[in-house]
């Protein structure tokens, strides 16, 4: 305002004036100390965010050193951190042209003190020969020695008695595989070497007729078989303990197996193994059954009766199941992730925007299981307000946006949608975790192997392949070595019951557990 204006103005509208400009200058003081405090904000958001990326470059810089440079060119700080087992290596380290014994060994010196069967003391030449020498020390080296397997034959004799009246005595037999000769331990290293090795059969066949033993790969398949038919009762207790003792949760997924037998005629199908594993708060199981298809019958299901819920994809084939669900969000974000590939290097994206909620869920979760939280504590984390707010947040952002007919968004909109409050079982159970890659990490040992076998010739053979993996793979996930378990199995298959032949029996010999993970 003008000073002419000014002076036209009574004394009451100058104080109201002044007033009002003060009030102004005010409200400008204030604003300019809120943009101060959002600068200073983005500020420390950016030092932040470069810390990061300084740490994630630091990390990419390591792994890539650890991979391309040999253990020897690595600097003797770092050669430190490596297990000693050669007291004369430890005393060399950082000398030229000297190596780690220990190099890629990750047991400790008392580890490997356990495990030594034998001592050899290697005295010098002339020592006889020499007086007054003084022992000081010893320089000591722990070697391993690999024991080739071998074969042998035995011979079984169970004489025939006739008593007077005529009858007749003879010891009763306790051999697993009666009128064969498979043996428990032979039995034990064929299915180890096909289920946890992946061998295929021709390739141990050779292995075998190398050693003077020459078996078809007919009667190979046929001892696999029979020793399914003995360790079958441990697969179907394994099954009932799962549904049962689960915690009320159990993981589930299938894939493909190729039956010649299946191929023939008209009625040619896919045949199907399906997955059930345990959650994380129950006995650690993994089952593996084999079905005709992929069709899941709410009859004949081994879910059929099971009250709890299970974890799966979006196969809709779940659905004729009348328990609970929970939808695998690890799929739902690998929809996200390919829309957010596919676009434009640095553009920012709806799908970019999905991905980074879904990530900030599933990093919740990681720290509250890294931090061991039980399922009560985990329950109530999910439910606190800013969690539910996001989810909500994120649910109803799926449900409002509309995407390019088509586009890899609208097709990850349509999957998550699609899946309904299936989706969101997880938040009313702690047990319950948000995605199913327990079951897709059970499926890829058989998938692996099934590369090796490539197929069952017939029905038999895939019930027998589905029984001996269930046995295998609940064994390694209860520390315990495969083909020393079976051979135990095996061996006292007629003499205990089931429920002392489990992997997580007490009966289990410690010969059996692994030293170290």
């Amino acid at each position: 305002m003008k000073r002419k204006d000014l002076e036209t103005l009574s004394q009451d509208e100058l104080i109201e004036l002044v007033l009002s400009s003060r009030k102004e200058a005010e409200d400008a003081v204030a604003e300019r100390e809120r943009a101060l405090a959002e600068l200073s904000a983005a500020h420390a958001q950016i030092e932040r965010l470069l810390s990061l990326i300084d740490a994630k470059n630091q990390t990419i810089l390591r792994d890539n050193f650890d991979r391309f440079v040999g253990k020897s060119e690595h600097s003797s700080a770092v050669r430190a951190k490596a297990p000693v087992i050669d007291e004369a290596d430890a005393k060399a380290k950082g000398k030229p042209g000297r190596r780690e014994g220990s190099a890629g060994l990750s047991l400790t010196r008392e580890q490997l003190a356990a495990m030594a069967s034998e001592t050899i003391t290697v005295e010098p030449d002339g020592k006889a020969s020499e007086e007054g020498l003084v022992r000081f020390g010893e320089d000591e080296t722990y070697k391993i020695v690999r024991i080739p397997a071998s074969i042998k034959v035995l011979r079984v004799v169970r004489p025939k008695y006739r008593r007077p009246d005529g009858s007749m005595l003879q010891s009763a037999s306790e051999d697993p595989f009666p009128h064969s000769p498979l043996t428990p331990s032979l039995a034990a290293d064929v299915c180890s070497a096909k289920y946890e090795m992946g061998i295929p059969l021709y390739r141990y066949k050779n292995a075998l007729a190398a050693r003077g033993l020459n078996v078809t790969e007919q009667a190979l398949a046929q001892w696999v078989i029979r020793a399914a038919e003995a360790a079958k009762p441990v697969a179907e207790e394994a099954m009932r303990t799962l549904l049962e003792g689960s915690n009320g949760v159990v993981h589930a997924d299938e894939t493909k197996l190729l039956v010649l037998d299946s191929l023939k005629g008209e009625g040619r199908r896919d045949s199907y193994v399906f997955v059930y594993s345990s959650s994380a708060y129950a006995h650690p199981i993994d089952v593996y059954d084999f079905a005709g298809s992929r069709a899941v019958d709410p009859k004949e299901s081994p879910l059929a009766k099971f009250g709890g819920t299970i974890v799966v994809d979006g196969y809709a084939g779940y659905n004729a199941l009348g328990c609970a669900k929970q939808r695998c969000w690890a799929h739902v974000r690998r929809k996200f992730a390919d829309a957010v590939k596919a676009a434009p290097k640095g553009k920012a994206t709806e799908s970019a925007r999905f991905l980074r909620e879904i990530d900030w869920l599933f990093k919740r979760e990681r720290e509250w299981r890294e931090a061991a939280k039980t399922s009560s504590e985990v329950l109530a984390l999910r439910n606190s307000p800013e969690h539910l707010a996001r989810i909500k947040a994120l649910r109803e952002r799926a449900a409002s946006l509309e995407a390019s007919p088509g586009s890899l968004l609208d097709r990850a909109l349509k999957y998550m949608n699609g899946l309904g409050d299936e989706l969101y079982t997880f938040l009313s159970d702690g047990r319950v975790p948000m995605d199913n890659n327990l079951a897709e990490r059970v499926v890829k040992p058989f998938v692996i192997d099934r590369k090796n076998f490539l197929f069952s010739k017939s029905g038999t053979g895939a019930e027998a392949s589905a029984t001996m993996m269930t046995v295998i793979r609940t064994a390694l996930r209860n520390g315990l070595i495969p083909e020393r378990y079976l051979a135990w199995l095996f061996e006292n298959a007629r003499k205990l019951p089931v429920e002392r032949l489990m992997p997580w029996s007490d009966d289990v010999p410690d010969s059996c557990r692994a030293l170290a993970k």
